[in-house]
C-alpha cells in the first residue's frame, strides 16, 4: 500500500511538472508565432512599398519616355527624311 501511495505522489509531481513544461512550450510557441506573424506583416508592407516605388518610377519613365520619343534621334531622322521626301515630291 505504501508503494502505491508513493507511486501516486510521484505521479502527481510528474503531472505537475509536465503541465508546467507544456505551458512553457505553449507560451514559447505562441511568442514565436506572433513574432513571425509580425515579421510577415512588415515584410509584406516593405514589398508593397517597393511595388509602389517601382510603379511610381515606371509612371515617371513613361512620362519621360513619351516626351523623349519626340526627340529620339531615330524619330527625328524619320521626320527629316519624311519632310525631305515631301519636299522632293512637291518640286
Amino acid at each position: 500500500m505504501k508503494q502505491i501511495l508513493k507511486l501516486w505522489t510521484f505521479m502527481k509531481e510528474v503531472k505537475k511538472y509536465l503541465i508546467e513544461f507544456f505551458v512553457i512550450v505553449l507560451g514559447v510557441s505562441v511568442s514565436f508565432l506572433t513574432e513571425q506573424w509580425r515579421q510577415e506583416i512588415n515584410d509584406r508592407k516593405e514589398v508593397e512599398n517597393l511595388f509602389e516605388k517601382v510603379d511610381n518610377e515606371l509612371k515617371q519613365f513613361k512620362e519621360y519616355d513619351s516626351i523623349y520619343q519626340l526627340y529620339e534621334p531615330a524619330n527625328v531622322l524619320r521626320k527629316i527624311v519624311f519632310e525631305d521626301s515631301i519636299e522632293a515630291n512637291c518640286f
